[in-house]
């Protein structure tokens, strides 16, 4: 794993309050190999009635859907890859058992033959998918979830919490949640809510339209085929006189982290090609210091293909009196907080503030899709959502987002 520190300024004027920011970068190792481990998904679809409406290129959803899962087998690599799927309206079908992928056509006529049904309960398959997963035990575990409407059998209420505690479930297991979303009738706070408890990196997309599926999946597929390093663990702990404002993660979607006390911790089951990265604003009490100030500790660790390792480092700024030191405020640092304010103004519904943050950024393609898509329906709106979250901070590491 490489680490990478960039302060928003190295050195600083001397005061007696400063705000100080810094940009904390988890990249692949170009001279390793992954870790070339066996994919586990657990794959959970919706086919309640309203997967008859529909879809793009003159299929209803459910066609859609069947056809981007099949067209999604061929990444999976016979005899290591393990798959399952289950379909649900207000009952649950098992369509394939978590099973070693041998015979993709096989498969394929089991998923052709999937017909929709009633309402949707998604509490008993979610259940049933997270039996038997072990993490860490020579596989990548994934659920994936794809559904168009809101969770109502026996009830709403009843359905969400049971869905919101199997979520937190498999974030005891430290097993993520892919989430998709398609059309406006389901409650996309409660599926955001899901993967945001789910935790270790899961998230939520919003499918404008469902073709668009067999791009995310096997998008999917070789992230995960990517992976490094595994079960990576981040602590950052400020000094005595720095609060902590705002922590900030990226990949797979921008996530606002919980701060307790000092400390910000995050995990997740692997570092793919993406990398990560995390920005973090600080208020520090200077006291009118001079020379080197301590801002915080950064903890790293994680299990490597050639065993565990570990890195500690840090972060430090420098208040000087001579001017001609001080330090211009750092670009990427800059524009990864302008971008991250502005995903923050579109998520809320302030438009032309996103705009402005994303085109003083330079994000002038951001800002665009902004502009278009937030004069348009509900539909748009939440692809609106999705886009931000998932692009607007494309440019810090790695590979860029699927769309």
């Amino acid at each position: 794993m490489q680490v990478e520190l960039t302060l928003g300024q190295q050195y600083l004027p001397i005061t007696d309050e400063a705000e100080v920011i810094f940009l904390l970068r988890l990249l692949r190792d170009s001279q390793k190999q992954s870790a070339d481990l066996a994919l586990d998904l657990r794959k959970i679809l919706d086919r309640s009635g309203s997967m008859d409406e529909p879809a793009d290129g003159g299929l209803t959803r459910i066609q859609a859907l069947k056809a981007a899962v099949n067209e999604s087998l061929s990444l999976l690599r016979q005899g290591k890859d393990r798959l399952c799927i289950v379909v649900f309206d207000d009952s649950m079908k098992v369509i394939l058992d978590p099973t070693v992928v041998g015979d993709v056509n096989a498969i394929k006529k089991l998923i052709d033959g999937i017909r929709t049904g009633n309402s949707t309960n998604l509490s008993n398959p979610l259940r049933y998918a997270l039996e038997d997963v072990k993490p860490m035990d020579g596989s990548l575990p994934k659920i994936i979830i794809f559904t168009d409407g809101n969770v109502n059998a026996p009830s709403a209420s009843s359905e969400e919490r049971d869905c919101l505690e199997l979520a937190r479930q498999a974030n005891r297991l430290g097993i993520p949640f892919a989430v998709f979303g398609t059309g406006t009738n389901y409650n996309e706070k409660f599926l955001k809510n899901m993967a945001e408890v789910a935790g270790h990196g899961s998230y939520f997309e919003h499918v404008k339209q469902v073709g668009a599926m067999r791009l995310r999946l096997e998008d999917e597929m070789e992230n995960l085929k990517s992976v490094q390093d595994l079960d990576v663990k981040v602590g950052i702990t400020a000094e005595p006189a720095v609060e902590i404002l705002e922590a900030f993660k990226y990949v797979p979607q921008q996530l606002a982290l919980s701060v307790s006390g000092k400390i910000v911790k995050d995990e997740f089951p692997g570092l793919d090609v993406r990398g990560q990265a995390y920005l973090i604003k600080t208020k520090v009490r200077a006291g009118k210091a001079v020379g080197d100030f301590k801002i915080a500790t950064i903890a790293l660790s994680w299990q490597g293909v050639a065993g565990a390792g570990a890195k500690s480092m840090n972060v430090v700024v420098n208040f000087t009196a001579d001017e001609k030191l001080i330090s211009p405020v750092d670009k990427t640092v800059r524009n990864t907080v302008l971008n991250t304010e502005g995903t923050k103004a579109t998520l809320s519904g302030q438009y032309d503030r996103a705009q402005t943050l994303f085109t003083t950024s330079g994000n002038t393609g951001m800002a665009k899709k902004v502009e278009t898509l937030a004069k348009s329906g509900e539909d748009a709106k939440r692809t609106l959502r999705t886009v931000t979250v998932t692009e607007a901070n494309n440019g810090i590491i790695g590979k860029k987002g699927a769309k």
